[in-house]
């Protein structure tokens, strides 16, 4: 069952459509929260969640649990849904610990000069676990050129936790548009 409710924001209507079933949502602030409880975690836990082959291998060890927020040890059907897309957001939180920027991953991968050819295997990259994987030494390639400190943790966090063909092309959008603009400049 679905809710059907109207927003209005800067004299405009959207519609929303929310999940009557899904009492609680993940947002950035649960985001911020996981990153908080990594910082604080033992070397060993966080080196832990950093030597994971992929986000699929996170999901059975212990750190990553203690990352969870309070809803996924209370909410077993909860968890069961969103237990992958958590694994993808935990697995990439190594790189996003201390991103603090302004910028889209979009354009943070074309600010660090990431080949073309790298940002198209990714939108190509099916499933999402192991797109993670591509997007992982990706973002490491960028952080070569640009600190990852320019990243934008809110838009990354939600970009990784919801990927799908919806983000692959605000990702793309937001590379090709920055591309341009640098090589106009």
């Amino acid at each position: 069952m679905f809710i059907y409710d109207y927003i209005r924001q800067k004299g405009v209507f959207r519609l929303s459509v929310v999940q009557a079933d899904m009492p609680y949502k993940i947002t950035l602030k649960d985001f911020e929260h996981m990153r908080y409880r990594y910082k604080k975690m033992e070397n060993g836990e966080r080196a832990e969640i950093r030597r994971a082959p992929s986000p699929e291998c996170l999901v059975g060890t212990r750190p990553f649990y203690s990352l969870l927020p309070k809803i996924f040890l209370e909410d077993d059907d909860f968890r069961q849904r969103y237990i992958g897309q958590t694994a993808r957001f935990v697995f990439l939180l190594p790189l996003l610990e201390d991103c603090e920027g302004k910028y889209p991953l979009g354009t943070y991968l074309a600010m660090g000069e990431v080949s073309d050819m790298r940002i198209m295997q990714l939108r190509k990259t099916n499933p999402a676990d192991t797109a993670m994987v591509s997007l992982y030494r990706i973002i490491e390639i960028a952080s070569k050129k640009k600190p990852l400190s320019f990243l934008s943790f809110g838009k990354t966090s939600n970009a990784v936790f919801y990927w799908g063909e919806n983000e692959k092309r605000h990702l793309l959008g937001d590379f090709w548009a920055k591309q341009a603009q640098i090589k106009l400049n």
